[in-house]
């Protein structure tokens, strides 16, 4: 299982992105594990994108999402587990981050996929990049 950061997605689909290159290198190999991704996910995603596709591609991009990714619905206990542990690491990694290690942790999942050095060197993560 793989968690899935919106930095990928959007290198992914952003032939301009800085990550562009990385994704596609990366993609057979997401492609090939359980993915998972959050509606937090999906909003950074959608709205990275909105500034560069017309609103067909961007619906394009969230049917993609919604049917290749499982989908974790963030809820107000994570939310809470979130903000506990943006206190933890003093701000350093922002509340969507947290969000994000919370759910990793919830699910069992050790691995991101992402160009964000904020899951570098944080206990049981380790980023794909």
């Amino acid at each position: 299982m793989i968690f899935v950061d919106s930095t990928f997605l959007i290198g992914l689909v952003n032939k301009k992105d800085q990550w562009h290159k990385d994704s596609k290198r990366l993609a057979p190999m997401v492609k090939k594990s359980e993915r998972w991704i959050s509606n937090i996910v999906m909003i950074e995603t959608l709205n990275g994108l909105s500034k560069l596709l017309d609103g067909k591609q961007v619906e394009i991009v969230y049917n993609s999402l919604n049917n290749d990714y499982n989908f974790y619905m963030v809820d107000k206990n994570i939310q809470d587990k979130a903000i506990q542990l943006c206190k933890k690491y003093n701000n350093n990694v922002g509340y969507a981050d947290t969000t994000h290690m919370v759910i990793m942790e919830e699910l069992g999942i050790n691995e991101i996929v992402s160009f964000d050095t904020h899951f570098d060197n944080k206990e049981g993560i380790i980023r794909i990049k």
